[in-house]
């Protein structure tokens, strides 16, 4: 898969003009490709926007730091491989994250608002005029953010935490009055 820009010129993945919108624009009897990967009914905005390697990229962070989170809160409890729309377009790769059904539900409701924040480019959700999450999901992330974010940085997240604390200081410096 030829990847070249976020403008479309030469992208052959998901959404600016790859193959999968063409396919829905058949009108003979052929298979529609997304039937065989199991993407027909998830909406196309949703699909072209996790093409992009920035929601993608957030997207695989914040399913790092839920399974970081349900290890270390929830130990007791049953725990699979997640099932959501972001898991069946491969953005964990071959391992998606190991969660319970709790944090799952998070997961999947953080996939959505990721995919749909209508910033470009995303701010931090904390310093965001725009308030994408309820209430109660709010909070929930904000608990796997404060337990999953220090201990990130002793798993392959190092650099990823670093690059966090810098651009959360400037976030909140640009946020000040």
């Amino acid at each position: 898969m030829s990847m070249r820009t976020r403008s479309g010129a030469g992208y052959k993945g998901w959404g600016h003009g790859g193959a999968l919108h063409a396919a829905s624009a058949r009108t003979d009897s052929a298979p529609d490709p997304r039937d065989e990967m199991g993407l027909s009914g998830m909406q196309d905005k949703f699909a072209s926007r996790m093409a992009d390697r920035h929601v993608r990229s957030d997207t695989r962070l914040l399913g790092d730091f839920a399974a970081i989170h349900c290890r270390g809160t929830h130990a007791g409890a049953t725990r699979a491989a997640l099932a959501s729309d972001a898991a069946t377009l491969g953005v964990y790769g071959k391992r998606p994250p190991v969660v319970c059904e709790e944090c799952a539900e998070l997961l999947r409701y953080a996939e959505r608002r990721r995919a749909y924040c209508p910033k470009d480019p995303k701010p931090f959700c904390s310093y965001c005029d725009t308030q994408c999450y309820s209430a109660e999901m709010r909070e929930q992330m904000r608990d796997v953010m404060r337990y999953a974010g220090p201990r990130s940085m002793f798993t392959r997240h190092f650099f990823a935490g670093i690059k966090h604390v810098i651009g959360g200081r400037r976030a909140r410096a640009a946020a000040k009055p």
